[in-house]
């Protein structure tokens, strides 16, 4: 620091006390009040400077303590020369004290006593010491510094011997004392600054390592005094970002303070905390900010910020929240789905008890036939959906006729286009192979949602097209890429990305104009992955449809000459009169409504039912005559013993002489789980409730006639 003091006139030898004391003084003051501690080299000089022109003295120095290996000496620190002392031989700054009566001195300087005098005053030892300084008086004051020697400050006359009076000794230890200070008020700052640098960079450590936004800044000017490493990152923030300006830093085209800053609110209550909400317009995310003040290095308040990015929390919210809603609307859809077929299934059987002839009575019988195969169909895109969720929907590859499934879906689809009177074109690449391995009743029911589609949002006399092509060919499998097409009231842009949401509809009401649940695109696009395919979609509005999706097929070596007779496959299901004749089955069935259908269905094919309404019932009848019945049709959950129970109970038995008794699960559960229990319990097969009587009669040609 640059010092200005007035120049000391040189004094005689007989020096005068006030003038030394005035001198002392101003170096007190330096000493004292000097805020840049920093500055100590600078500080020290200067007031050595202003002592040894006081006196009149020519070198001014001061020297600390060194240790050397085991030994302590006294190492030349600072030092302050007159023009005339230049002249002379020269102490050069670090040079140490070799001298072997160092001791004395250190005993002298500990009782707090100077060493010192004219040069012929010393003794022999001494004058040899400081032979070579060139001087002809020199005094050495200890430098104390908490009770314990720091080192010594000392005064050479290059021009004559003197002696120092009592008083002006007096003086000079007091100059010692006040440099003394000095260097413990330097190095208590420097060990505290040191100090505070080791919190602030363990502090510093631990904010970077946070995952969280972290600044502090000055609230009058929205200068930065921190900013976390997460938050520079994130604000892509140049260097550390301190002395910047806040606002400038992590706002869009301000140059003052953000109006809804939170030290608005802390300047009237330092001690509250705010707690708010924010989006970003540089990062456009979302953040939650918590601001309080609290005391800095400095013992000033300042203000800190510690914000979480909640972007995907707030998304996710949203989502479900969206999803409650469609959950809402599809359940308030649902329930007009469901009791629409209802009311036909209650209405007609009402108009159906009351019809006087056989032609009414048959077409209400036929209605309710529709409505409860439509209620069927809700039901089944719900279990679906529920398979989706649980992550249990599952494929059950098979070897079918390609071009034959296509034909059973459109023998749907086409009666529902007839209505209409739409035109359905088709048309299967010959590259396609007669039979492929796949699930065909999956294949079948991605294709049948797609069409009936097709149907519902075309209007009367549109077109409507299915193509079939084969993209790749292996070995093992083929790529099969179908495209169904339409010229209906098609898509806008917005709607396109949630066309495959589960329990949403497109088309805002479409669900009350044109009915349906919502899941049937939802279920295909899942079915379509399990496939090792994807399904997508281009539409225009009020120009049409056209939704695509691929398959992966296991490749079959079978020719249309090795098909089974159509015509046997096609009367596979259908009831023959007295086809069971002399067999005899027990229904296990707690319900007695569902003992008489089984009764009913299987009346004409001569077929001998006996009943049980529980597994314990079941197990009863077997012990007793366990060769009198030819199959069992076994429900699951029914009162006392369950259909699993039963079973496992039944094979413990020992074997009949008519071999193993045949058991079939009837059973509503969905799951392949579910399924695999009953095969795990002894059942041989399965059945779905409802009850499709094709099916019943094929599990039975199955097991009856070996």
């Amino acid at each position: 620091m640059a010092i200005n003091f007035e120049r000391v006139e040189l004094m005689s030898k007989e020096t005068s006390n006030v003038d030394l004391l005035l001198a002392v003084n101003e170096a007190a003051s330096m000493l004292l009040s000097a805020n840049d501690m920093e500055d100590i080299d600078t500080i020290l000089i200067s007031s050595m400077e202003i002592i040894g022109r006081a006196v009149n003295a020519d070198r001014v120095h001061i020297w600390c303590d060194e240790h050397i290996g085991n030994e302590t000496h006294f190492m030349h620190a600072y030092t302050w020369v007159s023009d005339f002392g230049k002249t002379k031989s020269d102490v050069p700054l670090g040079v140490i004290t070799p001298f072997s009566g160092l001791n004395r001195w250190r005993k002298i300087f500990r009782r707090n006593e100077y060493i010192g005098g004219p040069f012929t005053s010393l003794d022999p030892e001494e004058q040899e010491y400081f032979s070579s300084f060139d001087i002809k008086t020199v005094y050495l004051i200890p430098l104390i510094l908490n009770n314990t020697l720091w080192g010594m400050f000392s005064i050479d006359d290059c021009k004559e011997e003197r002696h120092f009076t009592d008083e002006e000794i007096s003086i000079l230890r007091s100059v010692s004392l006040m440099i003394a200070t000095a260097i413990n008020r330097h190095n208590m700052i420097e060990e505290i600054n040191a100090a505070n640098k080791k919190t602030i960079t363990a502090l510093e450590n631990v904010l970077d390592s946070l995952e969280a936004l972290i600044y502090v800044n000055v609230p009058e000017t929205g200068e930065l005094l921190f900013v976390n490493k997460f938050m520079r990152v994130h604000y892509n923030v140049k260097g550390n970002g301190v002395g910047q300006k806040c606002y400038e830093v992590f706002q869009e085209g301000l140059d003052d303070r953000c109006e809804f800053c939170p030290c608005h609110q802390l300047d009237v209550d330092p001690d509250k905390k705010v707690e708010w909400e924010e989006r970003s317009t540089l990062t456009k995310r979302i953040y939650r900010n918590t601001d309080r003040y609290i005391d800095w290095i400095d013992g000033k308040k300042v203000h800190v910020q510690y914000s979480v990015d909640i972007t995907d929390l707030v998304t996710v919210n949203e989502q479900a929240k969206a999803a409650n809603k469609a959950k809402s609307d599809f359940l308030s859809n649902m329930s007009h789905e469901m009791r629409t077929p209802l009311n036909a299934i209650s209405g007609m059987t009402v108009i159906g008890k009351k019809a006087a002839d056989i032609a009414e009575k048959d077409h209400a019988l036929s209605k309710i036939g529709d409505a409860s195969s439509h209620l069927l169909g809700l039901i089944n895109d719900i279990l679906d959906m529920a398979k989706i969720e649980a992550d249990k929907l599952e494929l059950m590859p098979t070897e079918y006729n390609f071009r034959n499934m296509l034909d059973k879906v459109l023998t749907i689809v086409n009666f529902r286009a007839d209505e209409k009177n739409q035109t359905v074109n088709v048309n299967v690449d010959n590259n396609i192979p007669p039979f492929v391995i796949g699930d065909d009743n999956r294949i079948a029911q991605v294709i049948a949602n797609l069409m009936s589609n097709s149907v519902k949002f075309t209007p009367n006399y549109g077109q409507i097209s299915i193509d079939a092509e084969m993209i790749y060919a292996s070995d093992e499998y083929l790529e099969l890429q179908i495209e169904v097409k339409d010229n209906g009231i098609g898509i806008p842009a917005s709607q396109l990305e949630k066309l495959f949401n589960a329990f949403e509809q497109v088309q805002g009401g479409a669900s009350r104009d044109y009915g349906g649940t919502g899941l049937g695109l939802s279920i295909s696009q899942r079915i379509v992955e399990l496939m090792g395919g994807h399904i997508w979609v281009e539409s225009e509005t009020n120009k049409g449809t056209t939704i695509f999706f691929t398959i992966q097929v296991g490749r079959s070596h079978r020719n249309l000459e090795q098909n089974e007779d159509t015509q046997v496959v096609s009367e596979v299901g259908k009831v023959a009169h007295g086809e069971f004749e002399g067999k005899r089955i027990l229904v296990v069935e707690d319900i007695e409504i569902n003992r008489e259908i089984i009764i009913a269905l299987l009346e004409d094919t001569g077929v001998l039912i006996d009943t049980a309404e529980n597994g314990q019932e079941a197990l009863d009848i077997i012990t007793f005559s366990p060769d009198k019945y030819d199959i069992i049709l076994m429900d699951l959950q029914m009162p006392t013993m369950g259909g699993l129970e039963a079973t496992k109970l039944i094979r413990e038995m020992p074997e009949r002489k008519r071999g193993r008794l045949p058991i079939v699960a009837m059973t509503a559960n969905v799951f392949t789980d579910d399924v695999i229990a009953c095969l795990e319990a002894g059942m041989d097969d399965h059945l779905s409730k409802p009850l499709d009587i094709d099916k019943v009669m094929e599990k039975l040609r199955r097991y009856l006639k070996k």
